[in-house]
């Protein structure tokens, strides 16, 4: 971070992820590398547990990724 001549150490990623109903509070997020560029992650988020990983790269406009053969792009995700 002090290096101005340091090239970007974060990348935009798509990946998957399920968001589920937790009976108890989660106080901790949990990751777990999967390789040297993806991993696994449980990260409490709306009083919900969401649960996913991080399953390839993305270059485009973050504004327009898409779901890929799962859902149409043109289709907005459900309001969680």
């Amino acid at each position: 971070m002090e290096d101005k001549g340091a090239a970007p150490s974060i990348r935009l990623s798509k990946g998957t992820h399920a968001v589920l109903k937790h009976k108890a509070p989660w106080k901790a997020a949990m990751a777990t590398p999967i390789d040297k560029y993806r991993l696994t992650f449980a990260l409490p988020w709306e009083d919900q547990l969401l649960l996913g990983t991080t399953d390839e790269a993305y270059e485009g406009d973050p504004a327009e990724v898409c779901c890929g053969k799962w859902r149409s792009c043109t289709t907005p995700s459900p309001a969680i």
